[in-house]
């Protein structure tokens, strides 16, 4: 087991067969960092994912994945819009380090553990399993181990019931960058 290495670009991205991407940098007192969105134009196939007996759909032909970077911190947020530019759920990933460039192809190491709240509030701590996989196989260190999970617990406090202040500034940044693909 090795740390990936994800891109904003998600140019690796084999299930997109079709995609325009724009970015930006932000520099302000709600966050510093990169911002990026990908408009998914087609798909070989959709993406399901399955909370609680709860089927989300969050990849398909024209859904919007919208990703902030932040500077300093580790984590990384994907925002996933469906076909009618309405929010399905924010995906977060613990890092063990973002790499933020001008040029639009920042990056981040994945520590495995991710956070997904959907629209009606409902929180998941996923991929305990990975985590406790990488720190047995020696892949993580037992620091970054409880790193990983002192993130996902700052993370998932914030988020109870902030969830309409976080839309919003993810709206914000959507339109904004939508204007610009």
């Amino acid at each position: 087991m090795n740390l990936k290495k994800k891109l904003m670009t998600r140019s690796n991205w084999l299930r997109v067969n079709d995609r325009s991407y724009v970015y930006d940098t932000i520099e302000s007192s709600l966050f510093t960092g990169a911002v990026g969105l990908i408009h998914i134009k087609s798909v070989s196939e959709p993406s399901i994912k399955h909370y609680l007996n709860k089927a989300v759909k969050i990849v398909d032909n024209d859904f919007y994945w919208l990703q902030f970077a932040p500077k300093e911190k580790q984590f990384w947020l994907t925002v996933m819009f469906n076909e009618k530019e309405e929010l399905i759920q924010y995906y977060f990933d613990i890092t063990k380090e973002n790499i933020i460039l001008d040029n639009g192809e920042s990056y981040f190491y994945d520590l495995f553990l991710d956070i997904v709240m959907l629209t009606d509030g409902n929180l998941f701590l996923l991929d305990e399993d990975e985590l406790e996989e990488a720190l047995n196989e020696n892949t993580i260190t037992k620091d970054e181990f409880v790193k990983a999970y002192e993130v996902a617990d700052e993370i998932m406090s914030k988020l109870k019931g902030n969830e309409s202040e976080l839309r919003e500034f993810c709206y914000n940044n959507f339109y904004r960058l939508k204007e610009r693909l």
